[in-house]
């Protein structure tokens, strides 16, 4: 139930791959998604990875939402570890809803969390 309700096999939006580059306090995130089928790529700055995807998609999916709570962890041990990680999002009205993303990488897993939280609020018309 947890994959079906966090990871669908159908997301409306999906990571394929990122990009980051820092500098000068900055963070910069180019990401490659799957929006409804057709390839589409964002870019976006902020304070760190999250915050510049969360603009990203804000910018070029119209998704308005900040990041209240991140939290990740390993799924199995060792070098080749997996990784889950969690976002909650709060949408200007208030409300909230998570997302989740799983990777070997815990930025992209971060970044897949990122993607979901705005596929849930994108489907939630937020």
């Amino acid at each position: 139930m947890f994959s079906e309700t966090y990871l669908p096999e159908d997301a409306g939006v999906r990571l394929l791959a990122s990009e980051m580059s820092t500098g000068g306090g900055r963070t910069a995130v180019t990401a490659q998604l799957l929006v409804d089928g057709e390839p589409r790529t964002v870019m976006g700055e902020g304070n760190g990875p999250i915050d510049a995807l969360v603009g990203a998609l804000r910018t070029d999916l119209g998704v308005s939402f900040e990041v209240k709570d991140y939290s990740e962890h390993a799924l199995t041990s060792g070098s080749g570890a997996s990784a889950v990680a969690y976002v909650e999002a709060e949408g200007p009205d208030g409300t909230t809803w998570w997302g989740v993303g799983m990777d070997s990488s815990i930025l992209d897993a971060s970044l897949a969390a990122v993607v979901s939280a705005a596929d849930r609020g994108r489907k939630s018309g937020r």
